[in-house]
C-alpha cells in the first residue's frame, strides 16, 4: 500500500498535470476561434479534445553565442525574436468557414503551437478511432486543411524574415549578425526550434587623412549572405589599379555613416543600413576624378537615391562621406542647375537638394514642376512617397511655393 508521501506527490503532479492542461486549453481556444474551429473543437469527445490541448506543439527556443554576447544587435535579436515571431503570418484556409482562395491569417507561433499539432493528432485520431458522422463532420474543418505544404510554406518564410532581422540588426560600428536555424526534438517535451544567434565584432581601423592631423576611425563594411559574413573588398581593377593588384578591402568614415541616416529619412535606419551595404559591396562607381575622388551610386530598386563619395588611403578605399542625390555636385544637381537656371544658394533655399522635400511635398502631383524633375533623372524620388508617405499623413504644399519662386506660377504643363 502506498504511503502518504507517495500519494501527496501523486495528487501534486495530478495538479500540475490539471494546471498544465487548462493553461493549454486557454491559449489554444482564442487561435481556434479565430479561425472559425471553436464549435468543431467542442464537437469533439472530451477525451480526445484533452488529447489535443496537452498535444506540445513547436516552440521558439533562441540562444545567444557566447562570443556574441558583447554585440548590442545580437543581444536585441536574441531579446525580441519570440515578439518578431507573432508578427509574422501565413494564409490558413479552413473548409466551410472562408471560401478558397480567402483565408484566415495565423501567426507563426499559434501556427506552431496550436493548430499543426491539432491536425496531427486529429490525424492519429482519425486513423485509430470508428468514428460516427457527426464526429467525422467536426474534424472535417481542421483535417481538410493542406498543413504540410503550410508547414513548409511557414518554415520557409521563417528562415527568410531570419535573414531580413539579422541584417537589421546589424551595423558595421557594432557588428553583423547571422543566424542559424534548425527544428529539435527534445525528450519528454514539446519539439523546439533552436536558434542560434552569431555575430562577428565591428572591424575598425584607424587612417590618417592628407592634409589633417591625427587619425579618423572608419569600419569595414559587411554584411550577411547566406549564413555567412561578407566583408567587403574592391578588384584593383575597378580603382585602375594593375590586375595583379590584390583587393582592396572597403571602409566607411563614421561622419559618412551619420550622414548618411541624416539625409535619407525614409523607413527604419537599417533598412538604410543594409542599402549601403549592398550598394558598397557591389558598387556601381559612377566617375573617378582626377584627385583620387571616387564616387559609387547608393542604390535603390528604382534608381539612386545619392552618392558615396571616397578614394583609395593607406591600401584600402575609404569612403568620407555621403551626397545626397541633388546636393552640390552630382549629377542630377547639375541638370537641375541647367534647366532651372538657378545656382546652389537658390536650390538650397527652395530646399531642392533634401530628400524629404520630394517624399513629404506636393512636388509630384504638380505636371509642370514634375515633368521638369523626370527630365533631371529625379522621378523616382517622387514616387517613393507613396511608399515612404510622411510621418502624421499629411503633404506639405510645396509646389505652388516653387513655382512662383521659378516663374512658373501661370504656366500649364506641354
Amino acid at each position: 500500500m502506498a504511503s502518504a508521501d507517495t500519494r501527496q506527490r501523486r495528487r501534486e503532479r495530478a495538479a500540475h498535470r490539471r494546471q498544465r492542461l487548462l493553461k493549454s486549453r486557454r491559449e489554444s481556444l482564442p487561435v481556434y476561434a479565430s479561425l472559425g474551429l471553436d464549435a468543431a473543437i467542442r464537437g469533439i469527445p472530451q477525451t480526445w479534445r484533452q488529447m489535443i490541448y496537452a498535444h506540445p506543439g513547436r516552440a521558439l527556443c533562441p540562444q545567444l553565442d557566447p562570443a556574441a554576447a558583447g554585440i548590442a544587435g545580437a543581444a536585441h535579436l536574441a531579446e525580441h525574436l519570440v515578439e518578431l515571431m507573432t508578427e509574422l503570418r501565413i494564409r490558413v484556409p479552413i473548409a466551410d468557414v472562408t471560401p478558397p482562395p480567402a483565408g484566415i491569417d495565423v501567426n507563426l507561433t499559434d501556427f506552431w503551437s496550436v493548430l499543426w499539432p491539432t491536425w496531427i493528432m486529429l490525424h492519429a485520431l482519425a486513423k485509430e478511432a470508428k468514428l460516427r458522422p457527426h464526429e467525422l463532420a467536426a474534424f472535417k474543418a481542421v483535417m481538410d486543411v493542406p498543413m504540410i505544404d503550410l508547414m513548409v510554406e511557414a518554415d520557409d518564410l521563417f528562415q527568410s524574415r531570419l535573414w531580413v532581422w539579422a541584417n537589421y540588426c546589424s551595423r558595421i560600428n557594432d557588428g553583423i549578425c547571422w543566424v542559424e536555424s534548425r527544428p529539435v526534438q527534445v525528450q519528454g517535451k514539446r519539439q523546439q526550434h533552436e536558434v542560434m544567434i552569431h555575430a562577428e565584432p565591428a572591424r575598425k581601423r584607424e587612417f590618417h587623412i592628407p592634409g589633417t592631423t591625427g587619425t579618423r576611425p572608419a569600419f569595414h563594411v559587411g554584411g550577411c549572405y547566406a549564413g555567412q559574413v561578407h566583408w567587403a573588398h574592391w578588384p584593383a581593377e575597378l580603382l585602375g589599379l594593375p590586375a595583379d593588384h590584390p583587393p582592396l578591402p572597403v571602409f566607411l568614415q563614421s561622419h559618412a555613416l551619420h550622414r548618411m541616416f541624416d539625409r535619407l529619412p525614409i523607413g527604419h535606419e537599417s533598412a538604410i543600413h543594409l542599402q549601403m551595404v549592398i550598394s558598397l559591396c557591389q558598387p556601381k562607381i559612377q566617375k573617378r576624378e582626377p584627385n583620387g575622388n571616387i564616387w559609387v551610386e547608393c542604390t535603390c530598386p528604382d534608381g539612386p537615391l545619392g552618392y558615396f563619395v571616397g578614394d583609395v588611403i593607406d591600401g584600402a578605399v575609404l569612403i568620407r562621406s555621403f551626397l545626397f542625390l541633388t546636393m552640390q555636385g552630382t549629377p542630377q544637381h547639375r541638370a537641375l542647375s541647367k534647366r532651372l537656371k538657378m545656382q546652389q544658394r537658390d536650390l538650397e533655399y527652395l530646399e531642392l537638394d533634401q530628400f524629404r522635400t520630394y517624399l513629404h511635398s506636393d512636388l509630384g502631383d504638380d505636371p509642370v514642376l514634375s515633368r521638369i524633375l523626370t527630365e533631371c533623372g529625379l522621378a523616382h524620388l517622387m514616387t517613393l512617397r507613396k511608399l515612404f508617405p510622411p510621418p502624421d499623413g499629411k503633404i506639405s504644399e510645396h509646389a505652388a511655393f516653387v513655382r512662383k519662386y521659378l516663374g512658373l506660377a501661370g504656366k500649364k504643363a506641354a
